[in-house]
C-alpha cells in the first residue's frame, strides 16, 4: 500500500511544482495513474479494513519520502524548487479522494 500511496502523492508534488511553473492541467495520463491507484487501494482497504486505522500515517510517511524524491531529482537537474516541499502535507481524504493540486477534481 506504501508503493500506491507514494504514486499518487508523488504526482501531487509534481503537480504542486508544475504549478509554480505556471502550467495549467496535468497531463491525460497523470489523471488516469492516480485515479487506477486510488482504486487500487479502495480495494487493498475494503480487502483490509483495519489499514484504514494507519492510513494518515502512510500519507504523512509516503509524502516525507516523495519530497525527498522530488528534492533529488531537482538538483540532478540543477533546479530549484519554487514551493518549499518542506511545507507540502497532504491529507489522507486528498490523496484518496477526487482532489490533485491545481485543476479540477477528477
Amino acid at each position: 500500500m506504501f508503493v500506491r500511496l507514494h504514486v499518487i502523492i508523488d504526482s501531487e508534488i509534481v503537480l504542486a511544482l508544475e504549478k509554480a511553473r505556471a502550467a495549467t492541467e496535468p497531463r491525460a495520463g497523470w489523471r488516469a495513474t492516480v485515479e487506477r491507484t486510488r482504486i487500487e487501494i479502495e480495494a487493498l482497504l475494503d480487502d483490509s479494513p483495519s489499514l484504514r486505522r494507519l492510513v494518515d500515517e502512510m500519507v504523512a510517511e509516503e509524502t516525507l519520502r516523495a519530497c525527498r524524491l522530488a528534492n533529488t531529482a531537482l538538483r540532478e537537474h540543477d533546479e530549484m524548487p519554487r514551493v518549499d516541499l518542506k511545507t507540502l502535507a497532504y491529507a489522507s481524504d486528498q490523496v484518496l479522494g477526487d482532489w490533485l493540486p491545481a485543476c479540477d477534481p477528477i
